[in-house]
């Protein structure tokens, strides 16, 4: 599967707010459903209804995959420590037998 990487630098501040409405709270990652509503906007208006269910059918073929948008600094990209529950079990997990 071939992918890419684009690297969004915006020329001015921009805000991503974490709830409707609300400007009080922000994230660092832009989420992947705001952008795709933005890529679907945009095709709207270069190439109209057409392009539009395209882009569309593209995307819900997985043909076009989206991602979040992550922070970055030059050639580091940060990524999102997964949080999974663990099932910790004293007797399995003991540091004593591990050691052995």
């Amino acid at each position: 599967m071939a992918y890419a990487v684009f690297k969004w630098n915006f020329n001015t501040a921009v805000h991503f707010g974490t709830n409707k409405g609300q400007l009080a709270q922000t994230t660092f990652v832009l989420k992947s459903d705001t952008i795709f509503s933005a890529l679907c906007h945009e095709c709207l208006k270069l190439g109209g209804v057409d392009l539009l269910d395209k882009f569309y059918h593209q995307c819900a073929q997985n043909e076009i995959g989206l991602s979040d948008g992550l922070p970055f600094c030059q050639e580091t990209y940060y990524l999102p420590k997964p949080i999974i529950p663990v099932d910790r079990q004293e007797k399995e997990h003991s540091s004593v037998l591990k050691k052995n």
